[in-house]
């Protein structure tokens, strides 16, 4: 029986810095970080073999093969289907692994199964029976990427594969598998080895630099941040999650009087997870630096229907709070000062891709709220903000009506909107998986 350890190696680099080395190379207390994954796997009799198109990588080890598409995980993972055995295990090869971790990866009994901590996927191990399912789910990942509409990335897999067979997904308290940092970091303080989740641990501890989204669990007393455009969801989906068991704040930490009020409010607030709009400006703010961000998304004419129905998104600065704060926060909206509807598009495409720039480095959600609502629970359940049986049981609060933006509809076309935004208003439709007649 062969068993195969696939290390993938392939990636672009952006974050590390492509004119540094391939950071699979950084030294691990005297020993490039990939040699020493390759002896870790050697050490528990499978066979290591490494993905890679850099040149270092090639010159430098044996059993290399170059993937024939790389361009997201994805599509790295279908070119190794040729390599696949009895036993196959994908392995990341920019982690760290703590010996105890990768040999429970390798050794566990169930097949497939998914591994990583409560935000990242790191591995995954299959065996002969499991290879068409692994195909049809990285094929429909490659796909999605295509279509603008996931990253390709191991999430996007493991998602397609749990819609085929029952996963195991693994997960651990420690946060251990730390991917080496990106371009800045101090790589020579790499200068111990790691045997144990403990060790790796208290390794990190020791180093401000290493504090990052995937070393710590949340410590704001915030574990999910809901935000969208407003007249998105916002308010359906704080009741949800209270009622899920996740007391859950609608505009009570985020609201028109900015960041400071909201970290005077998160000192003494005993809420669990806020939804709001008014906190998409500040996702990138450090007292949020390890909580789950929730993008909330909606059908761009029901969003600016509602907009343009209430007014308050479309009022010019003058008029109340929250048109202050939009204006504050979005400055260039004054192009489209005496166009109301233009402002509603302008805002749809804006906020949106603001929402995804500051989201950045964070566990990332995007729920669209015409979905079933249990789907973003099970989204969350993933992640590990719940665990299954924590909602699985309860009256989870399901009034669709909240949503709706009643009998008061504001009726426009799209040509009613400037030329210029139209372009980037359905492009941001399709990208979200909506389509406008």
């Amino acid at each position: 029986m062969s068993n195969i350890a696939i290390i993938l190696a392939a990636g672009i680099q952006e974050r590390w810095g492509k004119e540094k080395l391939p950071k699979q190379l950084v030294d691990i207390a005297g020993e490039p970080l990939l040699s020493r994954t390759v002896r870790q796997v050697k050490s528990l009799d499978w066979q290591p073999v490494i993905i890679t198109h850099h040149s270092e990588i090639l010159n430098q080890y044996e059993n290399c093969v170059q993937p024939d598409a790389r361009r997201w995980l994805s599509e790295t993972l279908l070119s190794t289907e040729e390599l696949w055995a009895d036993k196959t295990a994908i392995l990341l090869g920019d982690v760290v692994w703590p010996k105890e971790i990768l040999a429970d990866v390798l050794e566990f009994p169930r097949y497939p199964t998914i591994s990583g901590n409560y935000c990242e996927i790191f591995a995954a191990t299959f065996g002969r029976d499991d290879k068409d399912q692994i195909r049809s789910a990285a094929e429909w990942a490659t796909d999605q990427a295509e279509l603008k509409k996931c990253q390709g990335k191991m999430w996007d897999v493991y998602n397609a594969l749990a819609g085929f067979k029952t996963l195991t997904k693994r997960q651990w308290n420690y946060d251990v598998f730390r991917v080496i940092p990106s371009a800045g970091t101090p790589v020579d303080t790499y200068t111990q080895d790691f045997d144990t989740p403990q060790q790796y641990q208290e390794f990190l501890n020791k180093h401000a630099w290493a504090r990052g989204t995937h070393n710590q669990h949340f410590d704001t007393g915030l574990r999910v941040v809901a935000t969208g455009t407003g007249r998105c969801g916002t308010g359906f989906t704080g009741k949800l999650l209270s009622s899920a068991g996740l007391l859950c704040g609608h505009e009570s930490i985020f609201g028109p009087k900015g960041l400071d009020n909201a970290l005077r409010l998160l000192k003494s607030s005993s809420l669990m997870a806020e939804s709001s709009w008014l906190a998409a400006p500040f996702l990138g703010h450090d007292i949020l630096k390890n909580t789950v961000i929730v993008h909330l998304v909606r059908h761009p004419e029901k969003t600016i229907q509602s907009q343009m129905r209430i007014g308050t998104w479309g009022d010019r600065p003058s008029n109340n709070a929250y048109a202050q704060f939009h204006w504050r926060v979005m400055p260039d909206i004054k192009q489209y000062e005496t166009n109301r509807l233009a402002r509603c598009a302008y805002k749809y495409v804006h906020w949106n891709r603001m929402i995804e720039e500051n989201a950045q480095g964070h566990v990332y959600i995007r729920h669209n709220i015409e979905d079933e609502p249990i789907e973003l629970l099970k989204k969350l359940t993933e992640v590990k903000v719940f665990e299954y049986d924590d909602w699985k049981d309860l009256p989870l609060f399901d009034n669709r009506r909240y949503n709706h933006v009643g009998n008061r509809e504001y009726h426009f076309r799209l040509h009613n909107i400037p030329k210029k935004l139209q372009g980037p208003l359905l492009e941001t439709a399709e990208r979200y998986g909506y389509e406008w007649s």
